[in-house]
């Protein structure tokens, strides 16, 4: 992996929304995730015809967009962002339930962190939640989104890391070409390089920073 060059992207994030990321820990572990190459919602985006995912292929955290229906808070997009990605319900501890979704994962705290044009926030999973299974049970529904006849999932997979291994994948930028990715046809390796040397979204560039402030 070699070091990013990091670009900022334009102001209000991708396509004029700020974006939240989720950084879910227990103690010293962090879920993070690694980003598929392509996703068929993509195909919505404009000049984007083989569905590259933005940051395509590199270390990343789960998030997106924050929407009018989140009523400018961080965490409510946080959880909406996680659920949508990884089918977690991330829920406050203080809202348990007594028949709980088999998806839940309670969190003790969570801390918003704001920048101009994005955010992320902490959740720190509450003790007795296994981090395993939850991250079994968010690739289980990778799985179910990329075996779809026109794959939705933006992550390829899911995993748990100690804090400074975490902190070393999200801030390096890891280069996408045939050795890293064998099973990758070579039309869409090029033209996740062609995004790349194009300054577009497929440099990494916020991961690095959060992942500096953890």
């Amino acid at each position: 992996m070699a070091q990013a060059s990091f670009q900022p992207r334009r102001s209000g994030g991708a396509y004029g929304r700020k974006q939240v990321y989720a950084v879910i820990t227990q103690g010293n572990d962090i879920i993070i995730t690694q980003k598929a190459l392509q996703n068929a919602a993509f195909q919505s985006h404009g000049g984007n015809p083989n569905n590259i995912v933005n940051q395509a292929g590199q270390y990343a955290l789960p998030g997106g967009g924050m929407e009018p229906k989140d009523n400018n808070d961080p965490i409510t997009t946080a959880i909406r962002e996680t659920f949508e990605e990884t089918g977690i319900q991330l829920i406050d501890i203080n809202n348990r339930q007594q028949s709980p979704p088999l998806n839940a994962a309670y969190y003790q705290n969570a801390q918003v962190h704001n920048k101009k044009d994005y955010s992320w926030v902490v959740f720190e999973l509450e003790q007795s939640q296994d981090i395993y299974q939850i991250v079994v049970n968010m690739n289980q529904h990778i799985k179910i989104l990329l075996n779809q006849p026109s794959p939705h999932a933006e992550h390829a997979k899911i995993f748990v890391q100690g804090k400074g291994m975490a902190k070393k994948l999200l801030g390096n930028y890891l280069e996408i070409n045939n050795k890293t990715h064998p099973n990758a046809p070579t039309n869409i390796i090029e033209e996740i390089k062609k995004r790349k040397n194009s300054g577009s979204t497929q440099l990494v560039d916020w991961y690095a920073e959060i992942a500096n402030q953890l």
